[in-house]
């Protein structure tokens, strides 16, 4: 077997999922790599179709121990037939739990056969000096490496029916996080540049009044945390304060990737 494309199906707020996935995509050597971005809203609701002569790379951040709750409605939306998928979940240094097991079971009921999986590190979404900087060079240097990896494998079987990968995690799967706060807006820093509201993968950001995000909607991505060149946007609950300081006292040791061929 050999494919001359690779596409890449992403939810990336923060951009290193995309990132990841690319570093794989230069290790497979094709042709063409497609970009899916699904980390925009509108993308999502769109159908999507997949051969079975097609290579297919998805990938998604972890949160709490889970795929976002956005996978749901991209799945919904998702149909393959007997298509040849690489799920890869990507985490913060803390733990990724049941995220991989949990991707790599929607990507099965989608039509997806599953040839390889794996899990890399990024920056922690909300302490971005857990797991800073990361993917790194080391990490890049996996990333591709697991590419070639692919490659080899798809070039040796004829055929990938029958072929399983069993991943880590438990099913059912563990309780999703599930906390009904968002960023709060420094009305003085704020210029109402509207970028937050544009950008924002759930839609959360009243279009209206940009100081305003709806609790429920928002999944504390940051990414208008981030992306705010103001610093107009933060989270101050007290609580989650604390949660995000014991991340960085707790998860300190250097976790490494894992990948299953």
């Amino acid at each position: 077997m050999k494919f001359n494309k690779v596409t890449l199906m992403y939810f990336s707020p923060n951009g290193t999922t995309k990132r990841t996935l690319e570093n794989i995509a230069n290790g497979l050597d094709v042709d063409q790599v497609v970009h899916m971005d699904l980390t925009d809203f509108d993308m999502r609701w769109e159908r999507r179709d997949f051969a079975s002569d097609e290579l297919v790379l998805i990938g998604m951040p972890v949160y709490g121990g889970r795929i976002p709750p956005t996978a749901k409605e991209i799945f919904n939306r998702t149909i393959a037939n007997k298509t040849p998928c690489v799920p890869v979940v990507v985490y913060g240094n803390r733990a990724y739990e049941d995220a991989l097991l949990e991707l790599k079971n929607k990507c099965e009921k989608s039509g997806f056969i599953i040839i390889s999986a794996a899990i890399f590190i990024g920056e922690h979404a909300i302490n971005n000096g857990v797991g800073k900087g990361r993917p790194d060079e080391k990490d890049e240097d996996i990333q591709i490496g697991f590419g070639e990896k692919i490659a080899q494998k798809i070039s040796e079987i004829p055929s990938i029916n029958g072929v399983m990968i069993e991943v880590p995690g438990n099913d059912p799967y563990k309780y999703p996080m599930d906390i009904p706060i968002s960023p709060d807006t420094d009305e003085q820093r704020c210029i109402r540049c509207g970028k937050c509201q544009i950008d924002c993968p759930m839609k959360a950001i009243d279009p209206s009044d940009y100081t305003r995000t709806d609790n429920f909607r928002c999944i504390i991505c940051f990414k208008c945390i981030r992306e705010c060149q103001q610093n107009a946007r933060s989270i101050t609950t007290p609580k989650f304060v604390t949660q995000s300081k014991l991340l960085d006292v707790m998860n300190k040791e250097r976790k490494e990737p894992e990948i299953f061929i």
